[in-house]
């Protein structure tokens, strides 16, 4: 009876043995190591065989050595030419009105000069000697318009001889002067018509001979003389076109 009671006692206390040798034949469990804080880099992507290449850079230009060093003498007289081109405008300036006046009054001098010839071949200008009733004089109509037609192809002349000279000069200084040539030439011919212009003012005013040969003397010098002033003008007009091309090559450079 004694041992069935201690029987189970003893079954437990073996039990109990048992566990703990057999936990302390297990390893105990080793702590884990500490996460990296932080991340190695990642290696660089490999070149794509369809990347674009890389730009070629060129070499810089070498400095150009046939060219002159700035602020030598070819600048100053550069800045000269320039100087003195602005400083002569508001002269060419003038000079071109000048000439311009000078036309619109050839212009109108021709004019006149054709009514005045229009008018002497409709009115069979100066009458005969025969014809007593009405006398030619200086205050007829072919007359007054001859002498007013001579007049202002005079003035026309002298405006257009004055605004080419000035012209002229402004260009000589420059060392752009196309030539005198044309200018001398009408000059001439201007100088012949204002001479002639000269004696059919004195023929007209003078009492010289009969009234009808000094109608006729003082008709053909006014008119004669208005023709060679225009032609003078009409000259001078050629010439201008030269200067001002001229001109224009010394300010577009």
């Amino acid at each position: 009876m004694v041992l069935t009671l201690a029987a189970p006692a003893f079954a437990q206390s073996q039990s109990q043995s048992q566990s703990q040798s057999q936990s302390q034949s297990q390893p105990q469990p080793q702590p884990q190591p500490q996460m990296q804080a932080q991340a190695e880099p990642l290696p660089p992507p490999s070149p794509s065989p369809y990347s674009a290449p890389p730009p070629v850079l060129a070499a810089p230009l070498p400095p150009p050595t046939a060219m002159p060093p700035p602020g030598g003498a070819a600048d100053a007289a550069m800045s000269e030419r320039l100087e003195l081109v602005r400083s002569s405008k508001r002269q060419w300036t003038g000079a071109r009105v000048m000439n311009g006046f000078a036309g619109a009054i050839g212009i109108t001098s021709t004019l006149l000069s054709l009514t005045s010839a229009i008018y002497v071949g409709a009115a069979h200008y100066p009458p005969s000697t025969s014809d007593l009733t009405k006398p030619p004089g200086v205050g007829d109509p072919a007359q007054i318009l001859s002498l007013v037609s001579s007049t202002s192809s005079a003035v026309g002349f002298g405006l257009s001889a004055g605004g080419l000279a000035l012209r002229h000069h402004i260009l000589r200084k420059l060392d752009a002067d196309p030539g005198r040539g044309l200018f001398l030439s009408g000059t001439v011919v201007g100088l012949v018509g204002i001479a002639a212009i000269a004696a059919g003012y004195i023929v007209g005013f003078a009492n010289i001979g009969n009234t009808h040969d000094q109608s006729i003397a003082m008709l053909s010098t006014s008119l004669g003389g208005s023709l060679f002033c225009n032609v003078a003008t009409t000259m001078y007009a050629k010439d201008g076109s030269n200067l001002q091309k001229a001109w224009k090559n010394l300010t577009t450079f």
